[in-house]
């Protein structure tokens, strides 16, 4: 049955399709290969750029965190400068005080500060760089 179906003229179109297929799908999986490998060298270029970037929209302009962690760097800086006590340090409380709270914590502690700032929008404390970078940690996670 093998020899007739290869002396058949009909099996050799099979064949060919066989083939053009294989080709076809090698291609495919070179192409993804090379692709991939090309999206994750971007991805991971693009992390230390995109780190602490966070959407404005998130909260709206109103958000202590609307000009993101650079605004919540300077605002601190400025609060510092200004005779402002125990100063935050923006990256290393994100990395460690946002990064340990759960979801529902951070939420909650959010609402707590807020509620200790309520009303007090003249001058920049503490509390608020604390609340703002809970609101930055909020948008990362997507909250």
């Amino acid at each position: 049955m093998l020899t007739n179906f290869i002396r058949d003229e009909r099996a050799a179109i099979s064949f060919d399709w066989i083939v053009l297929t294989a080709v076809l799908v090698a291609t495919g999986m070179a192409v993804v290969r090379t692709v991939s490998g090309g999206i994750e060298t971007v991805s991971s270029d693009n992390r230390p750029q995109l780190r602490g970037q966070i959407v404005q929209q998130s909260f709206g302009p109103d958000s202590l965190c609307s000009a993101g962690i650079d605004g919540l760097r300077a605002r601190e800086a400025k609060r510092v400068s200004n005779g402002g006590s125990d100063p935050v340090d923006v990256d290393t409380w994100m990395l460690t005080n946002a990064e340990a709270l759960n979801d529902g914590a951070l939420l909650r502690e959010r609402d707590r500060l807020a509620a200790l700032t309520k009303g007090d929008d003249t001058v920049w404390v503490r509390d608020h760089t604390l609340q703002g970078l809970l609101e930055c940690g909020m948008a990362q996670r997507g909250i």
